[in-house]
């Protein structure tokens, strides 16, 4: 009878050590996934949009403002974005 009991005890600590080396197993490798992606984020710095850098970011609307106001009327009719039907209907 003893024997039963020792073998039993055996077998759930036999069990507990399969479970245990599972999840050392699992952890190892979602550790090891996690270092292969920094790796490969890190290795390659990109950025993720592009701003355009100058001195006067707005400089063309700056320039367009002044060709409405400065500019003479021909300039100001090729900014008007309208079709002829809508400008007769101003």
């Amino acid at each position: 009878m003893d024997n039963d009991e020792e073998e039993v005890e055996q077998m759930e600590l036999m069990h507990a050590f399969v479970a245990l080396q599972y999840l050392v197993a699992s952890i190892n490798f979602a550790c090891a996934v996690f270092v292969v992606i920094m790796h490969v984020v890190l290795e390659n710095p990109r950025p993720r949009f592009t701003i355009a850098r100058s001195p006067h970011p707005f400089r063309i609307q700056l320039d367009n403002l002044n060709k409405l106001f400065k500019g003479n009327e021909s300039d100001c009719f090729d900014q008007i974005r309208l079709t002829k039907a809508a400008f007769m209907m101003l």
